[in-house]
């Protein structure tokens, strides 16, 4: 997502049926999401057109990893440094497995990460997602070394038209960002990023433990809060107005994906 939304479409608010239809159009099964290559890692953008194992959609996609990591350990009062990206690639399963993102309305070299509305959002208000001037040059460096190790930095097309903010729970399967016929919805696949932020949190115990002062369990916990806040601040500025649904996912006894959804609530602010 643009920081700036340039030609951005005319975005229409989703109702509870018309999310009902998007979810049961645009859901889909994840084979083997214990394998990482599997569950890549993708922006909320609605722009987005996601593959089947990019089910993992969390605010920058691994850049989101990499800020909520940052945050966390100033809190701490830890320095972050770029052993923090090694970090997230292990998440991730390898370097190669990085979802990152720009867009077709940034296309200064070097500066993909403008595309990216999280990332900039982050370089642009620091403080609001708890980060530092010096933490930019750790998102750089981000994108450096994905490009320069071959990675598919993303270049999302056209304007936004989101209609709603889905937060969706699935053990075994993701949501589609855009239908068929364009319609456009941000995407927080909540258990699958979880799931990597809990390893993060594991591999930054391991590392800094002794200069923590709390157990494990707190600290998968604080990072889990962290990255929430800064969902919701970037929620907040990007999805003014828009209807928040909660769908669960999951099969049934004949193995075939099913929901339930419901709407938890409504982004604060006057509709985009």
């Amino acid at each position: 997502m643009s920081i700036d939304n340039p030609k951005e479409e005319t975005r229409r608010k989703m109702s509870l049926e018309q999310a009902e239809s998007f979810v049961k159009e645009n859901a889909f099964l994840v084979e083997d999401p214990s394998k990482s290559e599997n569950v890549k890692s993708g922006c909320v953008d609605g722009r987005d057109i996601i593959e089947n194992n990019e089910p993992t959609s969390m605010q920058g996609g691994s850049a989101g990893l990499l800020m909520a990591g940052i945050a966390i350990l100033r809190s701490f009062g830890v320095e972050p440094t770029e052993k923090l990206i090694d970090d997230v690639i292990e998440v991730e399963g390898g370097i190669q497995n990085l979802g990152l993102h720009g867009d077709d309305h940034h296309n200064e070299e070097g500066k993909e990460y403008e595309g990216c509305g999280f990332c900039a959002n982050c370089i642009k208000s620091v403080q609001a997602f708890n980060l530092t001037e010096k933490d930019i040059l750790l998102i750089l460096k981000l994108f450096e070394r994905a490009k320069a190790n071959g990675v598919n930095i993303k270049k999302l097309t056209g304007g936004h038209a989101e209609q709603a903010v889905f937060v969706v729970e699935a053990e075994m399967a993701g949501l589609r960002h855009i239908s068929p016929d364009a319609e456009q919805v941000f995407v927080y696949q909540k258990t699958f990023a979880e799931r990597k932020l809990t390893q993060l949190a594991k591999i930054l115990y391991t590392e800094n433990c002794q200069k923590l002062g709390v157990t494990q369990e707190a600290f998968i916990a604080k990072l889990i809060e962290i990255a929430s806040q800064q969902l919701n601040e970037i929620v907040n500025r990007l999805a003014k107005g828009k209807s928040i649904y909660k769908a669960k996912l999951f099969c049934d006894d004949e193995g075939q994906l099913q929901f339930e959804i419901s709407l938890s609530g409504e982004v604060p602010g006057e509709s985009n």
